[in-house]
């Protein structure tokens, strides 16, 4: 927390978020009005363990999880600050395990597995790639398995242009937590991105209605 958030938090008691939209402050008040405390997380795309971090603010808490992060300098931040955390050094892919070409973006938020993703931000001039390298990905449903004793109660899924997919290939009969964070929209730069069609219907056929929407990111509750 910096100086001018502590002062303004002092003063008018104010709560201090840490997500891009404060989809961190929507989540613990669902989780406080179910009776969840402290939750257990998956964070697929953690980026930058604190700024426009959707799970530090649990993370205070004494809440803890697994952060899933591909940009090995961005990992290893995580390790120095979230050492509570499991924080893994590979992506997560919508299919079988492998090594993939990952690029790295500046601005670094918006790094992608996908080339096409990242040669089209590139050409539009939203960002550039500043390197390409080999990382080890791994299906979500496997990550589940090998590191929760049981499912989590949240999953947050931010994976430029794979969000889809990803979503896609979740085993809902094997894990099934209380509440997804998703980014549905594309991006954009003239805030002219397209809202995800394919994962309201996902969530909607498996149990989950859509408590709220910050333009970003959707969050979706299980029924």
């Amino acid at each position: 927390m910096n100086i001018l958030n502590s002062i303004l938090y002092r003063i008018f008691g104010g709560r201090i978020s840490y997500s891009q939209c404060g989809e961190d402050i929507i989540l613990d008040h669902y989780f406080r009005n179910i009776g969840l405390n402290q939750i257990t997380y998956l964070d697929i795309g953690a980026n930058h363990p604190k700024i426009c971090n959707n799970t530090f603010l649990f993370y205070n808490q004494g809440s803890k999880g697994v952060s899933i992060e591909p940009n090995p300098l961005l990992c290893k931040l995580l390790d120095t600050t979230r050492s509570r955390d499991r924080n893994l050094n590979f992506g997560v892919s919508a299919g079988e395990s492998g090594k993939m070409d990952f690029y790295i973006m500046e601005p670094h938020t918006l790094s992608t597995f996908d080339s096409n993703e990242a040669e089209s931000l590139q050409n539009d001039g939203g960002g550039r790639i500043v390197n390409t390298i080999k990382v080890d990905t791994e299906n979500i449903n496997e990550i589940v398995r090998l590191y929760f004793e049981k499912c989590p109660d949240l999953i947050c899924i931010d994976v430029e242009g794979w969000n889809d997919q990803i979503v896609e290939s979740i085993d809902f009969l094997v894990c099934k937590p209380s509440v997804f964070l998703i980014e549905t929209i594309s991006y954009s730069q003239n805030l002219n991105g397209l809202k995800s069609i394919k994962i309201s219907e996902i969530m909607e056929q498996n149990g989950y209605v859509l408590f709220a929407d910050t333009y970003l990111n959707s969050i979706y509750i299980r029924k």
